[in-house]
């Protein structure tokens, strides 16, 4: 995720270079916004740290006391004895993921959706 970001901020600066701008004219027209999205669980697994395409939502895989959980907006999901190697969550619309998980000698496909009232 770092790593595409930092190619499109370069690309970004690269494209406003070529246009004629000065490097001090680049900083002068960067805006940050930021928008809290929740409280991160102690127990995160950072490498899992995923944003919905609509960016209004984050999820990730975190672990407490042995047991693994998928944590979406903050909320935590239905617990687990493992996640496959990588801990791979994947968004599959703005309102929906997955990621496989297992329980004893058992494997799930698990799939949150959000539901917006």
């Amino acid at each position: 995720m770092k790593k595409i970001l930092v190619m499109v901020m370069f690309s970004g600066l690269l494209i406003l270079l070529v246009k004629g701008y000065s490097q001090e004219e680049v900083k002068g027209m960067l805006l940050t916004k930021e928008v809290s999205l929740g409280i991160i669980n102690p127990g995160i697994f950072v490498e899992s740290l995923i944003i919905s395409p609509d960016s209004n939502h984050f999820a990730y895989a975190a672990e407490r006391g042995g047991k693994w959980f998928v944590v979406l907006d903050g909320k935590e999901g239905k617990e687990y004895d493992f996640f496959l190697r990588g801990i791979k969550l994947v968004f599959d619309s703005p309102n929906s993921l997955h990621t496989l998980a297992g329980r004893s000698n058992e494997i799930f496909l698990v799939k949150v959706e959000i539901r917006t009232p």
